[in-house]
């Protein structure tokens, strides 16, 4: 019986984490823990298979909300455009009103 072997997948020097240079950049850190690569692929499928439930996905959105920022940096803004910007970082959904305001606005100082 014939048997057939395949060459080990040569290794990204980019992302082989046991290459020299990343070794050395641990070194530089101190203390980097190895990964355990099995317990994190048991941890991920584990989680895969959980259900989110509607309560946590609504406060998962509306703190992606709250953290969120509004940036206009258009040259060409006006105070109307802005105060509209304004608008919709107070109020995100008129129609809505459990919506969070978002976190900040940006715009060029001028305005």
């Amino acid at each position: 019986m014939a048997t057939t072997t395949t060459a080990p997948a040569r290794r990204n020097p980019a992302t082989d984490l046991s290459a020299p240079r990343h070794q050395a950049l641990g070194s530089l850190l101190g203390r980097v823990w190895p990964v355990d690569q099995v317990g994190i692929e048991e941890r991920a499928a584990a989680l895969a298979k959980r259900s989110i439930k509607r309560e946590a996905k609504l406060w998962a959105l509306d703190l992606a909300i709250r953290m969120m920022d509004l940036t206009t940096l258009e040259g060409a803004d006006t105070p109307g455009k802005v105060a509209a910007l304004c608008s919709k970082a107070i109020r995100p959904d008129p129609v809505d009103t459990s919506v969070p305001s978002v976190a900040a606005v940006c715009v060029y100082p001028n305005l």
